[in-house]
């Protein structure tokens, strides 16, 4: 199999009020969007030629979330 590597980035902003604390967090998944390996299939053509092929999830991903406690 091919290396599988990934970059995932992150950065959370704390805010507080009089009676709960919040947190937003913004991330991105696999920010440079390789396509890295899942698994392998062996795939035939018309003319009965196998090759191997490569099935791949989840490019870049970005989210945003908040949670809060009182």
């Amino acid at each position: 199999m091919s290396p599988y590597h990934r970059l995932d980035l992150g950065i959370q902003y704390h805010t507080k009020r009089k009676y709960w604390e919040g947190t937003w967090e913004f991330s991105i998944y696999n920010a440079y969007n390789r396509k890295n390996p899942y698994f392998y299939y062996v795939s035939t053509d018309i003319n009965g030629q196998n090759s191997l092929k490569q099935m791949s999830f989840f490019p870049v991903l970005p989210s945003i979330s908040y949670s809060f406690k009182f």
